[in-house]
């Protein structure tokens, strides 16, 4: 038995020699393999530099990626001290201012205005050119001589101006046969029907007013 197992295992002998050199062989293939695909990573790397050192320097950069402008960043407190432009002011030419003299012409006179002194006391002054008559019976009455009296004596006729203002009015028996209004400093009326008539007259010259009246008889 003992020869049969020497016979087996020298048998086997080669067997494991062969792997052990098959293994070995595979091994340093690998190594080759790995050192080739090194040398070609390294050279291509290599080529690879080479290519974008020249595609850097070449003139197409420029034009690829034209050059941005630059912001220069200001520091907030400025080491130097700005210089301002000169601005020169030019006056305004005021007109001139005008002179006393210059003025006066320019100016208009003032109203003037009349103080009158107080009146008194108004007396009414009436006349007419008849008294009675037969009917018809025409008649002319005047009060421009009513005049005022002022207080420091000095006197002032109605007369035919606005001076005073009148207003007339005509009864008969206590009755109104003409109504008050406002005339001028004479009246004239012809009185149609018989009877007894009273003519009156009212003057006023501001608040001083006076009246007066003449009785006429129409037969």
């Amino acid at each position: 038995m003992s020869k049969i197992v020497e016979k087996k295992d020298r048998r086997n002998q080669p067997v494991h020699a062969s792997i052990q050199e098959v293994q070995k062989r595979d091994t340093n293939v690998t190594a080759t393999l790995i050192t080739q695909v090194a040398v070609v990573i390294v050279a291509a790397i290599g080529c690879i530099s080479a290519v974008s050192v020249a595609f850097l320097n070449s003139s197409l950069i420029p034009r690829l990626f034209p050059p941005t402008s630059t912001v220069t960043l200001v520091a907030e407190t400025p080491t130097m001290t700005p210089i301002l432009p000169t601005i020169t002011f030019t006056p305004f030419n005021l007109p001139p201012t005008p002179t006393e003299t210059q003025l006066i012409p320019l100016m208009e006179p003032l109203p003037t205005s009349t103080v009158e002194p107080a009146i008194s006391k108004m007396t009414v002054i009436l006349t007419a050119s008849m008294e009675e008559g037969k009917s018809p019976l025409p008649v002319n009455f005047n009060a421009r001589g009513s005049f005022v009296q002022f207080v420091d004596g000095s006197v002032a006729a109605c007369g035919s101006t606005s001076f005073c203002t009148f207003t007339w009015a005509i009864y008969r028996d206590q009755k109104r046969v003409v109504a008050p209004f406002q005339g001028q400093g004479t009246f004239s009326y012809t009185f149609s029907g018989k009877g007894v008539y009273s003519v009156t007259v009212y003057v006023c010259r501001v608040d001083s007013c006076a009246d007066d009246g003449i009785v006429i008889t129409v037969k």
